[in-house]
């Protein structure tokens, strides 16, 4: 099992972009396929979730073979990244 880990971005609770991309070999004539993760949300994720990446391989589609493969991957944690500058740091003023 694979794992890969990426930043999320989230548009409220409905959409989830994560700046993640999985590359598979296609198994019809092995050229390069992938599914960005930042350019199609998930929706309503929650972890322990499992969502489709849908894979669509263009050489075969030119080649008159269409082909479209489904994996299924499964949400196993979130992570937030934060950035600040130290200096920055206010008084509240109470």
């Amino acid at each position: 099992m694979k794992r890969v880990e990426g930043t999320i971005c989230a548009e409220g609770p409905k959409r989830c972009y994560v700046d993640i991309v999985i590359k598979l070999p296609c198994p019809e004539c092995g050229s390069e396929l992938g599914h960005d993760f930042n350019g199609s949300y998930l929706s309503h994720p929650e972890v322990g979730d499992e969502c489709n990446a849908n894979f669509y391989c263009e050489k075969c589609d030119e080649d008159g073979k269409p082909c479209e493969y489904n994996l299924v991957v499964k949400i196993t944690k979130y992570a937030i990244e934060l950035e600040y500058d130290e200096t920055s740091l206010k008084h509240d003023g109470f």
